[in-house]
């Protein structure tokens, strides 16, 4: 009876902690608070038997009580070794050792004393530890394990030297509890309250043997005070529950500043706010999203005022309670100064803990998507309004060419009354400008073949230099800066001689009471990453840029500038052709346009040519005047448009050639076939129903390489025709006079 009431405070403290750490196990979920119950747990079993083995001798009470204190130090050291990657090692280890102490215990409960046994699982419960230490660890954690052991190792074979089995046991048990506090310290790098209290009371706990080996005892027993032996045991139970606690607070507090680093490093706005606006809370990509200078005072702005357009905050909110949130919405904000931009909103509608609503979300500026799809619409506009431009073009072309041929035709054979031949000259005055205008539809769709060769901006801007100040009147100031050794470009000079023409126009007329106009050219090499221009390559350019001080673009107009057709004048004062026309020579050419311009601060375009390695060409000869046929030679004439051949096949023989006509692909392999060696030349038009007039022409002339070629078109792509001057290959353009047609055949036939 004595013995129990002895024993009762302890059992009821410690069945105290066992039931703290069953709480904290059950909250904290982790591998660690579940080893530490059971380690409590077993210490709560030693004194249970402690207390109720009265019935038992001394010897058997005091050896299951100190395998008891083995097995929860082994479960202590396996608690401090879950950390490590060789976790499962270090359990087989301390399985390793517990079995040795079992078998050790129950030979002595049976009263064998073996030396030698006693020695292996002495050894094995030295070594254990150590090697739970190391692996738990690492290398880092073996010279305190090691150094931790030893001396109880040492002590442990003078004991077993001399058979003193108590002190031999004593020492192993110091040894697991050294262990321990020093792993615990180890594991817990940050010396908390906690930490310092849970290793020192292992430290105190393990000192507890040797005084019990100076006072002659196996173990800590019924003649050794309880307080010596319970104080560290209530040291250490403080300690780790103080650590479980510290830990959860450290996780809680690292938790918090994720969050917070999470908040407020996010690139995206972040915010919460009441229904009725006011913010509540934001991070700084939200601030800057809106333009406020500090956090203060964004939280003093109303989120309504935030909106464009208050209706639509209030159609959200609606939106909002009815669905409880919103994802990937897009709308219109205004920043503090008044600017407008398009971001993406995900909110939430939810409890801010008191029971009221609040909203919270994110905003992302979405600004430059908005303006890349808007250009990527307006690209595929104009990439439609092209091929619509260059068909109609094509078709009309072959139109105006019947009507010219026949009108050239017609003045021939009514020269002698002028009243009919000015009529006659009337209808070809009259096509031409009609031709002109399908050059433009041409050039803006991107589809009018160019006569490219290297050339030098330079020297057409020379040139121009004499003709622009007559062209823009002498009101305009103009002023033409040439950059000394300017790149070369290769592209048609004709076409660049017209959108130089067609800008000084555009800056004439934006000008009507005077101005200044500029004109310079300049190298400039694009980088990786260049800004200049959005899809902009990097390359070396030739830069043409045109200014004037005209009244400037609106910004609601900017956009449709290039767009055929668009134009702000008068009704009858512009064809609104202009610059859709500059836009496609310029594209066809290889090169990109940027426009610049505000209101009442004029205009500036900027046309970017790539550079061309090659050496500038020089000016083409004078052309070979055409002479009359000295023999009949044979024609093979392909087109699909029957007007338009049977006229040309009239005139062609009117020259004195034999011509042999086909209105298709297939019909002219025929006629070729049959006509081989006489045949000299193909005049073909491009553009056919099923094998087009290139694949035509590659075809004759794989049978006969002396074959020569002209090719007739309204348009073409520019890589389905080789270049004008390419041997053997000549380009006439639909509408094309009979005077034209008879010198291309002439020269090509000299050139033979």
């Amino acid at each position: 009876m004595i013995q129990v009431l002895q024993n009762l405070p302890e059992v009821v403290l410690v069945g105290v902690f066992v039931a703290i750490f069953f709480w904290l196990a059950k909250r904290d979920r982790s591998a660690r608070s579940v080893l530490w119950l059971l380690a409590w747990a077993i210490v709560l079993l030693h004194f249970v038997f402690l207390m109720a083995g009265g019935h038992l001798s001394d010897d058997a009470v005091a050896f299951v009580a100190i395998e008891m204190l083995f097995l929860s130090g082994i479960v202590f050291l396996v608690s401090l070794a879950v950390f490590s990657e060789n976790s499962r090692l270090c359990l087989a280890m301390t399985l390793a050792c517990g079995l040795p102490l079992t078998v050790y215990t129950a030979a002595w409960a049976w009263d064998y004393s073996g030396r030698v046994l006693y020695f292996v699982c002495l050894f094995a419960l030295l070594v254990g530890p150590s090697t739970i230490g190391f692996f738990s660890g690492g290398r880092q954690d073996m010279p305190y394990t090691t150094l931790s052991s030893v001396p109880f190792l040492v002590w442990a074979l003078y004991a077993v030297a001399h058979n003193d089995i108590g002190s031999g046991l004593n020492a192993t048990l110091a040894a697991i509890f050294f262990i321990c506090g020093c792993l615990y310290m180890r594991r817990f790098p940050r010396l908390s309250p906690g930490v310092l209290a849970a290793s020192t009371g292992f430290f105190a706990w393990g000192l507890v043997f040797p005084v019990s080996s100076l006072l002659g005892t196996y173990a800590p027993s019924l003649e050794i005070p309880g307080e010596i032996w319970n104080v560290p045991k209530v040291i250490v139970a403080f300690g780790m529950i103080m650590t479980l606690f510290e830990d959860e607070s450290r996780r809680a507090f690292a938790a918090a500043k994720r969050h917070k680093d999470l908040f407020d490093h996010n690139l995206a706005g972040v915010f919460s706010s009441t229904l009725g606006g006011r913010i509540l809370e934001c991070n700084d990509a939200f601030v800057q999203m809106f333009g406020y200078g500090s956090l203060e005072e964004t939280l003093k702005a109303d989120a309504t005022g935030m909106y464009t357009d208050s209706h639509a905050r209030s159609a959200l909110l609606r939106q909002l309670q009815q669905q409880g949130y919103l994802r990937n919405h897009e709308g219109l904000f205004r920043r503090k100064n008044g600017e407008s931009f398009w971001a993406l909103e995900n909110i939430a509608l939810v409890d801010d803990g008191s029971g009221a609503k609040i909203i919270e979300g994110t905003l992302f500026d979405v600004s430059d998507r908005k303006l890349l799809e808007t250009q990527l619409r307006e690209a595929q506009k104009m990439e439609a309004v092209g091929q619509l431009a260059g068909g109609v073009a094509h078709d009309f072309n072959n139109v105006l060419m019947i009507i010219s041929s026949y009108a050239e035709l017609l003045g021939e054979r009514i020269g002698a009354v002028p009243e009919l031949n000015r009529y006659a000259r009337e209808i070809q005055r009259g096509t031409e400008r009609a031709a002109a205008l399908t050059r433009h539809l041409l050039a803006f769709s991107r589809r009018q073949v160019l006569t490219s060769r290297v050339i030098s901006l330079n020297d057409i801007l020379g040139e121009l230099g004499n003709i622009l100040p007559r062209l823009i009147g002498e009101d305009i100031e103009f002023s033409l800066h040439l950059a000394p050794d300017l790149w070369a470009i290769k592209a048609d000079a004709v076409q660049i001689e017209q959108v130089i023409m067609n800008l000084a126009n555009n800056a004439r007329d934006a000008m009507p009471n005077g101005g200044r106009l500029r004109i310079e050219s300049q190298n400039l090499t694009v980088g990786v990453g260049s800004t200049i221009l959005p899809g902009l390559a990097p390359a070396d350019y030739v830069l043409l840029s045109v200014s004037d001080s005209g009244a400037g673009i609106p910004p609601d107009v900017l956009p449709h500038i290039f767009e055929p057709f668009f134009t702000t004048k008068e009704l009858g004062k512009g064809t609104g052709l202009g610059l859709s026309s500059v836009y496609g020579i310029v594209k066809q050419s290889g090169g990109d346009i940027k426009v610049v311009s505000n209101t009442g601060e004029g205009t500036i375009f900027h046309i970017f040519l790539p550079r061309c390695a090659e050496a500038v060409a020089s000016p083409a000869g004078e052309t070979v005047s055409p002479a009359q046929p000295s023999s009949r030679e044979t024609i093979l004439l392909v087109e699909d448009q029957d007007e338009i051949r049977d006229f040309l096949s009239n005139s062609i023989e009117s020259f004195g050639y034999t011509v042999l006509s086909a209105n298709s692909a297939d019909t002219a392999i025929g006629l070729f076939r049959e006509h081989e060696s006489e045949i000299k030349l193909l005049l073909t038009d491009i553009v056919m129903s099923g094998m087009n007039g290139y694949e035509l022409a590659s075809l004759l002339v794989s049978g006969n390489p002396s074959l020569l070629v002209i090719y007739m078109t309204g348009y073409s792509d520019p890589e389905s025709v080789p270049e004008s001057g390419s041997s053997g290959y000549t380009i006439l353009h639909k509408p094309f006079t009979l005077k034209t047609a008879a010198e291309a055949i002439r020269s090509a036939l000299q050139g033979k």
